[in-house]
């Protein structure tokens, strides 16, 4: 008898683990079908295989964050935020939930409040890279130009072939006044990208306030080249 009873266990645990594997196998199915819709920028699908991978395994970290990440690019911020904080709530530690966060809090105009998520960040991973980007992001918005440069200073000390860190840390300078360093910044730029239509454009009005107007004139005029009706504008005001 209590071999039976043994073995009616034994059966009743084997099915359990069984059907067990074969959720986790279906979650990781759809997690995977996830990952391939937001290859190809399909966002709402890669939501919604990412959202039946997690009612497969409520427990999904990974799912999670990804569908986390997949909101955001769907510009649906709250619903982001709120996987990135479960993403927290099972892993402490996970330093890109936080600078997530701080990014949805960004795209609200929360900047003040995003500085407090990539601080979080960076206090888990002093050198996290985009938790800096983010913190020269948000201090600019802010006005806090000196900060904002300081911050893209860093990150540039972590990766120096990054356009868009000198392109960013040009506004910045821009913004503070500082003409003559905007110029250098946003002349390192167009060395890393020779198409970065944004930095021309800069780089001409810093050259228009440092009365180089030949200089302007001529960034203007590749930056509409390149499609800017802005930089267009700015040369046909002050090139003609």
């Amino acid at each position: 008898m209590r071999f039976r009873n043994s073995l009616f266990l034994f059966t009743l645990v084997f099915m359990a683990c069984a059907q067990c594997f074969s959720q986790n196998e279906k979650a990781f199915d759809f997690y995977s079908a996830g990952v391939r819709a937001g290859y190809a920028f399909n966002y709402g699908e890669a939501i919604a295989n990412y959202s039946e991978a997690i009612k497969l395994k409520p427990d999904y970290t990974a799912a999670y964050f990804n569908r986390g990440v997949m909101l955001l690019k769907n510009k649906e911020n709250e619903n982001a935020i709120n996987d990135f904080k479960i993403v927290i709530g099972q892993d402490s530690l996970y330093v890109d939930a936080y600078y997530y966060i701080g990014e949805g809090l960004l795209n609200k105009m929360k900047a003040n409040e995003a500085i407090i998520l990539f601080q979080k960040a960076l206090t888990i991973v002093p050198t996290h890279k985009k938790s800096m980007i983010g913190m020269g992001m948000a201090c600019y918005y802010v006005r806090k130009y000196a900060e904002a440069i300081d911050w893209y200073s860093r990150s540039i000390a972590l990766d120096k072939k990054d356009a868009q860190l000198y392109y960013k840390r040009g506004l910045a300078r821009y913004n503070s006044e500082d003409f003559e360093k905007s110029v250098l910044d946003f002349t390192t730029a167009i060395q890393l990208n020779d198409k970065y239509t944004q930095a021309f454009e800069y780089r001409g009005l810093s050259y228009r306030f440092l009365n180089s107007i030949e200089n302007a004139c001529s960034d203007w005029r590749i930056a509409a080249t390149l499609g800017s009706t802005s930089a267009e504008e700015s040369f046909n005001t002050y090139c003609k």
